[in-house]
């Protein structure tokens, strides 16, 4: 990675769309992924950005060059990653809540490589994240929605203030409506956090589906869960969505294009477990649903 300079707004995403450039991980990467993973993205890109904000205080900069980092350390190890729809992002003028499924601590690490360049951003975040080791004040400066967890009704009274000042003030806001990080999608557990958000604070909702399993869930730590190199990091922005009446039917268009999306990745990376040629990173079949179109 270049010397940090603090008048550089780093971005490794300038584009619509990402893919990681070839490259053959060294033998430290091929014997222990995990170790030189973490080695690299905790020892160096976590501590370095920890370090600076202790003595400078946050700075969008800083946030946007430690995640850039940690995606360039990331890719040294033998992770993949594609991202596509940032056009999407790109379109909303102003404000909006970003509405993802939740599987590993990979979305929050490079989320803002690739969005914090484009506009003010945070995340609703539960109280432990804040108060880690390093991460924490990380975390804290991005001034998040943190949420206890322990009651659900307070934590939606939390995100639907503390959510509409952040945007109010031009900020948008990442949500995760499973709440947890989970293995698998399951319509049951996306709640409709996001959309009551987005219509409350009058901002459109931009879905957004992940597939981050490469990072995987530890035991005893979450953060420290088993990396596995044959699985891709892959991430997609949907067209934004703007709240009209209940919102139900915009939460239904966004879990449905988001579990589309996972079960196709899903698809694809069975087949490239199983030797086979891998298929298209989007369904040849995928349609969006009709609501999206109402809203171009």
């Amino acid at each position: 990675m270049q010397p940090f300079d603090p008048k550089v707004m780093v971005n490794l995403f300038p584009g619509s769309s990402y893919d990681t450039p070839p490259h053959k991980p060294d033998l430290l990467s091929r014997l222990f992924p995990s170790a030189a993973f973490y080695a690299r993205v905790f020892l160096r890109c976590t501590r370095w950005l920890s370090s600076y904000y202790r003595k400078n205080g946050p700075l969008p900069q800083a946030w946007a060059y430690g995640s850039s980092w940690g995606l360039q350390e990331m890719e040294r190890t033998g992770l993949r990653l594609h991202v596509d729809g940032l056009e999407h992002i790109d379109g909303v003028k102003g404000p909006c809540v970003i509405v993802s499924n939740h599987m590993s601590t990979l979305e929050t690490y490079l989320l803002p490589a690739m969005l914090r360049p484009r506009r003010q951003l945070t995340f609703v975040v539960k109280r432990s994240l804040v108060s880690m080791p390093g991460f924490g004040i990380i975390m804290r400066a991005a001034n998040p929605v943190v949420v206890d967890r322990k009651s659900p009704r307070e934590d939606l009274a939390t995100i639907m203030e503390e959510g509409c000042k952040r945007l109010a003030n031009g900020v948008s806001i990442v949500v995760f409506p499973q709440a947890t990080r989970r293995r698998w999608f399951v319509d049951a557990q996306f709640n409709t956090i996001g959309a009551k958000l987005a219509k409350k604070a009058g901002v459109p909702m931009v879905p957004l589906a992940v597939k981050t399993d490469a990072w995987g869930v530890g035991g005893l730590v979450k953060e420290l869960g088993p990396i596995n190199l044959k699985s891709e990091a892959l991430m997609r922005f949907f067209p934004p969505l703007h709240i009209k009446g209940s919102g139900h039917a915009e939460h239904k268009a966004c879990r449905d294009v988001i579990h589309k999306t996972f079960d196709w990745w899903q698809t694809r990376q069975n087949a490239i477990d199983q030797g086979q040629p891998a298929l298209p990173y989007t369904d040849p079949n995928f349609v969006l649903p009709e609501i999206f179109s109402r809203e171009a």
